[in-house]
């Protein structure tokens, strides 16, 4: 989706796409919604699972699920990094990831490393019973540089889990538990590992 382009997902979908890349080059900008269900109670799919997820590759981009819509984004082999999800890419890209609750909870899972804010900006705001599940490791920021980072907040019943946590410079990780919101590392609180 490029240059301003919106698509709601609003019933059953699967795009099983080798490469999902929302805002693909400099100044465009991508929107997709993924959400609610159909009359039968059949969540809202987008399945990425044959190919990484990128939201925000060079220009800017927001990705949404929510009211119990789900995405699934795959690993790339062929990158030599195992990274399914990547936000904010680019130098000068910009890429939101929002997963919260409504009407269901919504669920982003990432088959590989999750980068947060490569050499772009990334956000992830997790929040309303949201879910965003990585199997492998969250990277919070990835090339330090001016206007590269990435910020990530799980709140209000929001969860995010991950195998290992990176936060690299200039990026934030922020966990409101008071809030109710948790990032597990490695199955739990207590396990696995955080490194900054």
């Amino acid at each position: 989706v490029n240059f301003g382009g919106t698509v709601s997902i609003d019933t059953i979908a699967t795009a099983g796409l080798y490469k999902l890349a929302l805002a693909l080059t400099p100044g465009s900008q991508g929107t997709v919604n993924v959400d609610g269900s159909d009359g039968s109670g059949h969540a809202s799919l987008l399945d990425a699972s044959q190919g990484p997820v990128v939201i925000g590759e060079a220009g800017s981009a927001q990705l949404t699920v929510g009211d119990g819509g789900r995405v699934n984004a795959g690993t790339n082999a062929t990158t030599g990094f195992g990274w399914a999800t990547m936000i904010g890419d680019q130098a000068g890209s910009f890429g939101t990831l929002v997963v919260n609750g409504g009407t269901g909870a919504g669920l982003f899972s990432s088959a590989g490393n999750l980068v947060d804010g490569n050499a772009g900006q990334g956000v992830v705001n997790v929040h309303g019973g949201g879910t965003v599940t990585v199997s492998g490791t969250l990277f919070i920021g990835g090339v330090a540089g001016p206007g590269a980072g990435g910020t990530l907040s799980a709140d209000s019943g929001g969860v995010v889990q991950a195998n290992a946590v990176r936060i690299w410079q200039g990026s934030t990780l922020n966990a409101s538990a008071g809030a109710g919101g948790s990032v597990l590392i490695g199955g739990g609180p207590a396990t696995g590992g955080v490194e900054v």
